[in-house]
């Protein structure tokens, strides 16, 4: 199959009906100048967007791939992202990225550091200005002059592929697409359109999708009459193997009605948004008169409307930075206008509804905090993948945690270790794997790593997450696995050491589990420690600077083959619960303690007969902000996770990976 595909920019047409505007009626927060002729707003609900109340927790990047970008035009220039890993000029590609001077993006066409437009000898004007054009839509500066873009906070990553005429190819749109992935962006705007599938192109969406990063893609325009995509499917809008990695984005009539020049087909646009008579930026350049003009009026076509969506996307994401492609299409899809009554024939291939980007913000926070994921790492056997699913186990991404090859198993936890308000996954190599924690953001992108204990210990490492120093940012603790003395470090995020304590005999080396919790309300996290193996069940409380708290027996002094634990209120009476299960050679007895080993409630899981040991953890799955108490199978069953209520009562179950895969796996809950 050819690399070089041909893609088009989307016939933008150029309708000039500068006085063809709507003006707002009430007085709202923005004070741009020219915000009276952004028209399209009136159909999109973009007030709530503009609230105080609204707290910025990320800087979102949005990648335009397109024709270039005007990235000294006033109304965008404080908002061009910047490299911080490139030294402008200086003719090295210091962030070893194999771009060198990449400080402003890239221009994919001529292979330079300069995203700008280029001016060729038949240039099309109209392909000249589409990325300025696009760019504004999405982050517009909020600066009282000219427009306002519907993410005004917002970062513009311009990557040009499409050349002075307005075409490309799946090449460099490829490359584009893992440019902005490994550079960081959240969102990729594509505004325009093929009529080929190209496998690389898909393996570079895939990638974006599997990273956290959000694809959103315009349907196409055509001349006449917009056509049926699912007859005659059109690329990247189009998913090729019914997963929707990609946002398919049709374009409505002031009137709410598709357009006439809009595909549409429901296998392929999830959402519409406006598409005629845009008031926007564009490329200025003072010594040519037909670009001596900063703004203009009259953009129309799927390349305007699919930037309202990428827009609003960096809006949910700028404030609940954890969310991923899935979230954030299911927070549209859930708060999309209904078209039906404008489209009675055309509805259902115009996806969920005409975008709602207040009643999105609005859904979002409650859609937040019941933000529920699962996150599977493999045992022994299978390469290092982190899976992360949502709460019904469904499989939203995935990325390597260590090299392919290694298959020594991995070890989880999460938190916010580095204080951003978002939440990172803390990786360690189970037996077999160096003592080596890395610390990924969400999309799977690597935030640190460091070496636990020696280089050479290869018997694999324990972890939990936790604030327990009271200064409000999660550390990193660890235990060695079997083979290794009993020897509980804490970390920061960096890899430097805050403490260390041994809570066996420095001669034991059954290995230790560890979980923390503030279990006696003192407003630190405390550390809880069980033996892994060949040591009665003693479970030990701690402080992170060596002051043990407490100690008790789990189980009669007869078992020696190991304790899992987890902490939480389970049972709902403000006192988090040290909960119990024995490793493996026992049945699932999961037992619930005080502090100083109160008993508080006991009950078996799965049956008496599974005696090859399960993990245990006490998260909040259902979302109901209760933490329930949840079960997954050891290596040798299927993964069936279980959750339970503090009496024992079973809540829910279900398949985390097919019946058929007993591999056994680590998992870890993340819920707000």
């Amino acid at each position: 199959m050819k690399r070089n595909k041909k893609i088009a920019l989307l016939g933008v047409f150029l309708l000039l009906f500068a006085n063809n505007t709507q003006a707002f009626s009430q007085d709202y927060t923005p004070r741009d100048a020219h915000l009276k002729y952004q028209s399209y707003f009136n159909l999109i609900n973009i007030e709530p967007s503009w609230s105080n109340d609204l707290e910025v927790n990320k800087e979102v990047v949005v990648a335009v791939l397109d024709s270039g970008v005007d990235i000294d035009h006033p109304d965008l220039s404080d908002n061009i992202w910047v490299n911080s890993g490139e030294i402008p000029d200086d003719g090295i590609d210091n962030d070893g990225n194999s771009y060198i001077d990449d400080v402003h993006g890239w221009d994919f066409v001529e292979s330079n550091n300069d995203p700008n437009p280029t001016l060729g000898a038949d240039y099309n004007p109209v392909a000249i200005n589409h990325g300025t054009v696009v760019a504004g839509i999405i982050a517009a500066v909020a600066n009282q002059e000219g427009i306002i873009g519907i993410a005004p906070n917002a970062k513009i990553m311009p990557l040009k592929i499409l050349n002075e005429k307005g075409s490309g190819n799946t090449m460099l749109l490829s490359q584009a697409i893992d440019y902005a992935v490994e550079n960081g962006a959240d969102i990729i705007n594509l505004s325009l359109v093929g009529d080929f599938y190209d496998d690389f192109l898909q393996d570079s969406v895939e990638n974006a999708y599997k990273s956290g990063v959000l694809v959103v893609a315009a349907s196409g325009n055509e001349d006449d009459e917009g056509i049926d995509l699912d007859i005659e499917p059109h690329y990247p809008v189009c998913d090729i193997d019914e997963i929707d990695r990609v946002a398919g984005v049709a374009a409505v009539s002031a009137s709410r009605r598709l357009t006439p020049f809009s595909n549409y087909g429901q296998g392929c646009i999830d959402i519409s948004a406006p598409g005629v008579r845009f008031y926007t930026t564009t490329y200025f350049n003072a010594d040519i008169p037909e670009f001596a003009k900063l703004y203009s009026n009259g953009w129309s076509g799927t390349s305007v409307a699919a930037p309202v969506v990428a827009a609003t996307a960096a809006l949910l994401k700028s404030h609940y930075a954890d969310l991923r492609p899935y979230d954030i299409m299911t927070i549209l899809n859930a708060t999309a206008q209904d078209l039906e009554e404008d489209n009675p024939e055309l509805y259902r291939d115009m996806g969920s509804g005409l975008i709602d980007v207040g009643a999105a913000i609005n859904y979002a926070e409650d859609y937040y905090n019941q933000y529920v994921k699962i996150l599977l790492a493999p045992k022994a056997g299978l390469p290092p993948e982190i899976l992360i699913m949502d709460n019904e186990g469904d499989l939203e991404s995935v990325f390597l945690a260590y090299g392919a090859k290694f298959k020594g198993g991995v070890n989880i936890a999460v938190g916010d270790v580095n204080d951003d308000g978002a939440t990172e996954i803390i990786t360690a190599p189970m037996a077999g794997g160096g003592p080596h924690i890395r610390v990924f953001d969400m999309s799977g992108g690597l935030v640190s790593e460091f070496f636990a204990y020696q280089h050479d210990f290869y018997g694999g490492v324990n972890i939990a997450v936790g604030d327990v120093n009271k200064d409000g940012i999660d550390e990193i603790i660890t235990a060695p696995m079997a083979g290794g003395g009993p020897h509980v470090r804490v970390f920061d995020m960096s890899g430097a050491l805050i403490s260390e304590f041994f809570p066996y005999e420095h001669d034991f080396y059954g290995g230790v589990n560890i979980a923390v919790g503030d279990v006696n309300k003192d407003g630190a996290d405390e550390i809880i420690t069980a033996p892994m193996s060949k040591h009665v069940p003693e479970i030990k409380v701690y402080t992170y600077n060596n002051r043990r708290k407490s100690s008790f027996f789990a189980y009669g002094v007869d078992m020696t083959n190991g304790v899992k634990v987890t902490v939480a209120d389970v049972n709902n009476d403000t006192w988090p619960e040290i909960v119990t299960v024995p490793a493996k050679g026992r049945s699932p007895e999961v037992k619930m303690f005080s502090i100083r080993g109160r008993l508080k409630g006991q009950f078996t899981a799965y049956s008496k007969s599974l005696t090859s040991g399960i993990s245990i953890l006490a998260r909040d799955i259902s979302g109901d902000k209760m933490p329930e108490i949840l079960t997954l199978p050891s290596k040798g069953s299927a993964a069936l996770l279980e959750s339970y209520d503090s009496k024992g009562l079973e809540k829910d179950s279900f398949y985390l990976r097919d019946p058929e895969d007993k591999n056994g796996y680590n998992f870890e809950i993340l819920s707000k």
